[in-house]
């Protein structure tokens, strides 16, 4: 019984682990681009067969990154407006006040969750107290 508690401990602390390296960075990186980020375009758009599609950036004081990862649900991006976060970015992300949403999104999700389980036992617990004895 205590190796599958410990099992599970390890699992769930891998995933937090892999959340805080891959994806905090990534979405911080979206609203560094928003925010601060330089404005400009893409062009010259390839994508393969996974849905990566990588493009060449022109900022719009001059900056150009070549070859850098479209950031995108869609399979074939629409957008030709984008941001990168710097001069040095890897990645381009549309021109939108959005991107990086995730890092408030999750937690709040987590939160309301965590109220939720807690306002379920705390019910639960009003409901099923032991008779008074005496």
């Amino acid at each position: 019984m205590w190796f599958l508690v410990g099992l599970v401990g390890l699992l769930v602390g891998g995933l937090v682990v892999a959340l805080a390296v891959g994806f905090v960075p990534h979405e911080l990186d979206g609203v560094r681009a928003s925010h601060r980020g330089i404005p400009g375009r893409v062009e010259n758009v390839r994508c393969t067969e996974l849905s990566e599609c990588r493009a060449d950036f022109v900022g719009d004081d001059g900056t150009r990154i070549v070859d850098v990862r479209l950031n995108s649900i869609a399979k074939q991006p629409r957008y030709v407006r984008a941001r990168v976060s710097s001069a040095h970015a890897t990645e381009a992300w549309p021109d939108s006040p959005f991107n990086g949403i995730g890092l408030v999104v999750l937690p709040l999700v987590l939160v309301v969750a965590g109220l939720g389980r807690a306002a379920l036992r705390h019910r639960r617990g009003r409901h099923h107290k032991a008779p008074d004895a005496g």
